[in-house]
């Protein structure tokens, strides 16, 4: 939990999807980026940010793999959701700590199979709501002068 003690800044990216998968399912990165947004909108002293290239703020980055092959008429996927920020990796016998700029400090995730419709983005995007349900309790314990 340390890697969110203190975080009040976040913005929301997605990983690339599947062509195959996107098109069967209807799920786009703007839905998933959205329902994340707006999930996190409601947690109390988080401020969503958009994303600026370069920018330092902490990435909460959301993926969902999908092997190059169907499994019969639908997808194994992997629905992941990582929180990245800077870091500095303390060293001992007085050496300077490493900087490790969007190191991966909090992760969740699970594998499923999905059918190759509509169900299976829906799918996708509860999956990313449990999550981030996850990560809202975790946030909080991290953070106990944050009231909800």
């Amino acid at each position: 939990m340390h890697g969110l003690e203190g975080m009040r800044r976040i913005c929301v990216r997605s990983e690339d999807l599947n062509e195959d998968f996107a098109r069967y399912t209807g799920l786009t990165k703007a839905r998933m980026v959205t329902k994340a947004e707006l999930y996190l909108r409601e947690v109390p002293g988080i401020t969503v940010v958009d994303y600026v290239a370069g920018a330092s703020d902490t990435v909460l980055l959301l993926g969902v793999s999908t092997p190059p092959v169907r499994v019969g008429k639908g997808y194994a996927l992997a629905v992941e959701v990582l929180l990245k920020q800077d870091a500095y990796l303390e060293r001992r016998h007085g050496q300077k700590p490493i900087s490790v700029p969007l190191a991966v400090t909090w992760r969740t995730g699970g594998v499923a199979t999905v059918p190759a419709d509509s169900s299976g983005g829906d799918f996708v995007l509860r999956s990313i709501e449990g999550f981030l349900d996850e990560f809202q309790s975790e946030y909080l314990k991290a953070n106990p002068d944050v009231k909800p």
